[in-house]
């Protein structure tokens, strides 16, 4: 086991600090901050944000390149955000291996949406309008770019320079990321003071949902050694939502039985044999022993 290079309280401390940056300058100005009765979805709130989470980013970036180059004399601390073609291959490859996972919602979707819109044409500019609306450039661009490079790119490599073994970089350090959904409470509350329990009970579910796919994007970020798989992943799933357990009730009953085949038996089992042999990559971060 080779010596840490940073003191473990040291890489929790600047882990949390890489959180508070981004979830604390969004209450900073009046602008930002959740307020009653105000949609997250509105288009200068959204813009706002933007700005606010893109300099906590950049930010974030500075200081994990900093302490990066401090402590291993690294010169190349970017190298996790280059676009090279074994990232780009890396990518395409953790792209399929998501898809296996969600062949069911997949599918759902070309049996729901693409016969309801009459033809893959017309669906296709309904994704087009999705994405080019405020909300999707903020759930299918800001988010994942800004959520991978901070909760990923800045904080595992800390974690990794503590010490810290692969199953704890892994299942521990997305727990930052869970963390920083917890404010979403906050913004509930104002607008549902009453709604103690559902705020609660909404809460624990985010934190679970978002920690099980930190802990994903997280092993992609250590198996490949770049960013960019778990941004484009995160991206993919944002489209897809978290996944339905049934077609709608007016689908045809063998529909349905594939439905829930799809997405119970043949995309996990898929996911797992191909989990290992499709992230396989030259730039591991650490090993797993």
């Amino acid at each position: 086991m080779t010596t840490p290079q940073l003191f473990p309280t040291h890489a929790t401390f600047l882990s949390a600090l890489h959180t508070l940056l981004y979830v604390g300058v969004l209450y900073l100005s009046p602008i930002t901050r959740p307020r009653p009765f105000l949609p997250r979805d509105t288009p200068f709130h959204i813009r706002a944000r933007t700005r606010a989470v893109t300099v906590a980013t950049f930010l974030s970036v500075l200081i994990t390149s900093l302490i990066l180059y401090l402590k291993t004399g690294e010169k190349n601390v970017l190298s996790f955000y280059e676009p090279t073609p074994a990232a780009i291959v890396d990518t395409v490859k953790a792209l399929a291996l998501t898809s296996v996972l969600f062949i069911g919602p997949l599918w759902k979707e070309v049996v729901e949406n693409v016969q309801d819109s009459g033809d893959a044409r017309r669906w296709g500019q309904d994704v087009v309008a999705r994405l080019r609306s405020w909300v999707g450039w903020r759930n299918y661009v800001v988010a994942p770019i800004t959520e991978e490079i901070v909760f990923r790119a800045c904080i595992v490599p800390l974690q990794i320079l503590a010490g810290r073994s692969s199953k704890v970089v892994i299942f521990v350090s997305p727990l930052y990321f869970g963390i920083g959904h917890i404010h979403h409470a906050y913004e509930f509350y104002l607008n549902n003071p009453h709604m103690i329990q559902a705020m609660v009970l909404r809460t624990l579910i985010q934190f679970t949902y978002t920690s099980i796919f930190g802990w994903y994007v997280a092993f992609l970020f250590v198996r490949t050694g770049s960013v960019l798989p778990a941004i484009f992943v995160h991206s993919f799933c944002n489209s897809l939502g978290v996944p339905s357990l049934a077609l709608r009730s007016e689908e045809k009953v063998w529909k349905r039985w594939l439905y829930w085949v799809l997405l119970v038996v043949v995309g996990p089992v898929g996911f797992y044999s191909c989990l290992w042999p499709w992230t396989e990559s030259r730039g591991e971060l650490i090993g797993f022993g």
